[in-house]
């Protein structure tokens, strides 16, 4: 199938049979105040660095899914979103639905609440979990006692 891609507020097209090779740019974001459902196919998974050279330097997960009428959207990681992002692989097929905001003690702005899902269900990893688990922290090689003199005190 051809897929249409618009870039921007020209609305750039590629010809009819040309698939977009994606680079530095993603697809438009989901506005979800205008568009309260969206449903596609997982076609790009990357990240970029929010706040370079900042005290609040972060990574941002962002996701680029194609719907069924070809269009390429972006989905930014949130919160909400984090177990999904954790989840999908390249070629999920993804739902997501707004569903209003929600208040969150110590926040003055409430949290923008999305309902998520994969068709099929979360991937299975090999321990059976559907997250990665975090990897373990090597252990710490044991401390050896200072040595002293036998019969001190708190000394053998």
């Amino acid at each position: 199938m051809a897929t249409k891609q618009t870039a921007g507020s020209l609305g750039a097209k590629l010809p009819e049979g040309y698939e977009p090779i994606q680079g530095g740019s993603f697809g438009d974001t989901w506005d979800f105040t205008k568009r309260r459902n969206l449903e596609g196919v997982v076609k790009r998974l990357d990240s970029t660095t929010m706040d370079q050279g900042k005290k609040n330097e972060r990574e941002q997960r962002v996701l680029e899914l194609e719907t069924k009428e070809g269009e390429r959207i972006s989905v930014w990681e949130s919160a909400t979103l984090r177990d999904l992002f954790d989840a999908v692989t390249i070629g999920s097929q993804i739902a997501l639905a707004y569903a209003g905001e929600k208040a969150v003690k110590g926040r003055r702005q409430p949290m923008h609440n999305i309902l998520a899902g994969i068709k099929g269900g979360a991937p299975q990893r090999a321990n059976g979990a559907t997250k990665p688990t975090k990897k373990s922290a090597k252990p710490k090689p044991a401390r050896s006692k200072p040595a002293g003199k036998p019969g001190a005190p708190g000394r053998a």
